[in-house]
C-alpha cells in the first residue's frame, strides 16, 4: 500500500477505526507504523493522520470507554463535531479543547461517558514535536536509543467537562528518535498467568519494539507470548512515530487491511 503526501489543507492521510496492521506513512524523514486490534467486530479506538500544512503532520489516537458496539457508537457520536474543527493554525491542546467544547455543546452525546485522546503535531523539517493529552496514557519516548521517563500533564478525558485543561508539551526530536502512542488495551493485555501487562510493562515493551526496524511485528511478537490465554482484554491500538534516517521495514504484513471511517 502506498500513500502519497497530500499538500492541501486538512488532507487526510488515513483514518482508522478497525483492524489494521501496517504502515500509515512512509516518506522521509518520517515513518508511521501502527496496528489496531479490536476486541470483537467493533472498535472504540481510533487513529488518524492529517496534513494541515506541507511541513506538518498531525496525529490523533483516541479510546472510547467501554467495549465493542457500545464503545464504537460512543466514538462515532462524539466524533460528529470534529468535522467543524479546523486543523490548521491550532496547537494540539487547542484542538483538544475545541473538540471537547463541541462535544459539551451537544449535551448527552456521550451520555456521561468519556473518550481519552492524544493529539500531536510534528514539523518534519525541524523535528519539533508537540503533544497534548486528554486523560490518555502518555506516549513512550525513545531518544538516542534510550527509553526516557518524563512527566506528562494528562488533562481531563473528553466528555467529562467542557474544559479539558490540556497542555502542549514540546520535544525536539533528532534523527532516529521515536515516539509511541498507544491505548490502554496494551496495558490490559493478559499474560499466561492471567495478570495484566500493566503500564510500566507496556512502556518497556513498546520502547523495545520502537527500536526495531519493524516495530509492529516486534510488538505483536512480544504480545504473542500472551496469546495462549487470548491476550486481548480491550481494543488495542499502537502508533509508532519514527523521525529521520529510519530503516525501512519488510514489505511483509504492511497495510494488510484497514476500515476507514
Amino acid at each position: 500500500m502506498t500513500h502519497t503526501t497530500p499538500t492541501t489543507p486538512h488532507a487526510t492521510l488515513i483514518e482508522c477505526a478497525g483492524w489494521f496492521r501496517g504502515t500509515l506513512l512512509d516518506a522521509q524523514p518520517l515513518r508511521v507504523d501502527a496496528f489496531c486490534e479490536p476486541l470483537d467486530g467493533h472498535c472504540g479506538d481510533f487513529i488518524g493522520l492529517y496534513r494541515p500544512s506541507p511541513s506538518v503532520v498531525l496525529g490523533v489516537i483516541a479510546d472510547a470507554c467501554g467495549h465493542g458496539a457500545e464503545a464504537a457508537a460512543l466514538l462515532e457520536a462524539a466524533a460528529e463535531p470534529g468535522s467543524d474543527v479546523p486543523l490548521s493554525g491550532r496547537s494540539p491542546a487547542e484542538l483538544l479543547e475545541a473538540f471537547g467544547a463541541g462535544v459539551a455543546a451537544r449535551a448527552g452525546a456521550v451520555d456521561g461517558k468519556f473518550i481519552t485522546a492524544m493529539v500531536f503535531t510534528l514539523d518534519i523539517q525541524s523535528g519539533v514535536l508537540t503533544v497534548a493529552l486528554a486523560g490518555h496514557p502518555p506516549p513512550v519516548l525513545v531518544q538516542q536509543g534510550k527509553l526516557l521517563e518524563r512527566s506528562w500533564p494528562a488533562g481531563l478525558p473528553i466528555g467529562i467537562d467542557s474544559t479539558i485543561g490540556a497542555e502542549d508539551i514540546t520535544i525536539q526530536l533528532s534523527p532516529g528518535d521515536a515516539v509511541v502512542a498507544f491505548t490502554d488495551g496494551v496495558a490490559d493485555a493478559r499474560t499466561v498467568s492471567d495478570t495484566t501487562l500493566g503500564f510500566e510493562g507496556a512502556r518497556v515493551m513498546l520502547g523495545r519494539a520502537a527500536r526495531s526496524t519493524d516495530p509492529v511485528a516486534a510488538a505483536l511478537r512480544a504480545l504473542g507470548a500472551y496469546q495462549q490465554r487470548d491476550w486481548l482484554a480491550d481494543d488495542t491500538t499502537v502508533m509508532f512515530i519514527r523521525f529521520g534516517d529510519v530503516e525501512h521495514a519488510s514489505e511483509v504484513g504492511r497495510g494488510e487491511a484497514w476500515t476507514p471511517r
